[in-house]
């Protein structure tokens, strides 16, 4: 008879920790760089958004890198002067910087620069241990020098900072909070199932969309992988809790996830660019939009959206998003009733 697993058994490392951390950069760039590189994000002109550039990527990806040990994405943006640039993202998924990453970025840079003529900035989040603020790739000989440094954010730096981590609107911090209780708890599964629930609940009390509490219940489960009983122990703990406060968001997501969870999410994940720095831009200005609101602007026509990114930063309230709606609908032929 197989021996049971038991409860304070180590969970193996979910191997899709890369895959989610590239999720959550996709679905929210602007809050990743206001998070950890807020010098960055103010420099960008968030109206004309943002494009994913992954096939370029791979085009000039060293074969030496190919693994689970990096998540690494690329990103066009525009700057508040007009001029265009390249984020170049990595994220080291382990428990310490491995020998080769300050130059693996380097290689990355410069491959990317020479093919496309463009200017490149790279960017790395470690979510282990290792050396913070600053890194560098550096190589010398006989007067002959190349120095190439980029911008470092630690995960283990936050460790301190609980508190503001818990007062942070930014889905980040959750982010944060969750890499940081997954690398404690690594080998003490109670403690896992502890922190993931107080974590899991947490969710609840912030003023989160219904899409971000499903895209952070997702990044949750993939970090902070549990055994299957803990998982289903947990998931029965969350629909009773749902059932008491009328609440349907985890449960939403299971059948997200499990029966129709790839289909759509897959359909999210291509909302990306000028359609997802909008609804976030209009979440900064006016507040938490309803799903109503949410489904009549994913109706929008790409050039409806870029005049509502025109007009967005005029708005003060969601009676302001709500009257503009109503004009395009009515323009277009359409009726433009409900209600928000």
């Amino acid at each position: 008879m197989p021996r049971k697993k038991l409860l304070t058994e180590t969970a193996q490392p979910s191997p899709d920790q890369d895959s989610a951390w590239k999720e959550m950069l996709d679905e929210y760039l602007p809050a990743f760089l206001k998070f950890f590189f807020p010098r960055i994000y103010a420099e960008v002109d968030w109206r004309r958004g943002y494009e994913s550039l992954d096939k370029e990527l791979a085009q000039i990806r060293p074969a030496h890198a190919a693994g689970k040990l990096l998540a690494d994405k690329l990103f066009k943006v525009y700057l508040k002067n007009g001029r265009p640039a390249w984020l170049l993202i990595h994220i080291e998924v382990q428990d310490r910087v491995v020998r080769g990453f300050a130059r693996r970025l380097f290689v990355y840079n410069y491959r990317l620069q020479d093919k496309h003529g463009v200017e490149v900035v790279s960017l790395a989040v470690i979510t282990g241990s290792g050396r913070g603020a600053v890194g560098r790739y550096e190589t010398a000989r006989w007067g002959c020098s190349i120095t190439f440094e980029f911008p470092v954010a630690m995960i283990a730096d936050f460790a301190g900072r609980w508190d503001e981590l818990e007062a942070s609107d930014n889905v980040f911090a959750v982010v944060v909070m969750a890499q940081l209780k997954a690398q404690e708890t690594k080998g003490d599964n109670e403690r896992r199932l502890a922190w993931k629930r107080k974590l899991i609940f947490g969710l609840y009390r912030r003023k989160f969309s219904r899409a971000k509490i499903i895209n952070l219940f997702r990044f949750l489960d993939w970090v902070m992988t549990l055994p299957p009983e803990a998982e289903e122990q947990l998931r029965q703990e969350v629909y009773e809790f749902e059932e008491r406060n009328n609440m349907a968001y985890v449960t939403s997501f299971e059948r997200l996830a499990k029966a129709e969870g790839k289909a759509e999410g897959k359909a999210e994940g291509l909302e990306l660019g000028k359609r997802a720095v909008i609804l976030q831009l209009l979440e900064l200005q006016i507040g938490e939009l309803t799903d109503h609101l949410r489904k009549r602007i994913s109706r929008l026509s790409i050039e409806q959206i870029e005049q509502l990114a025109a007009a967005l930063l005029k708005f003060k309230t969601k009676a302001d998003l709500t009257e503009w709606l109503k004009s395009q609908t009515a323009s277009a032929g359409q009726p433009a009733n409900g209600k928000e």
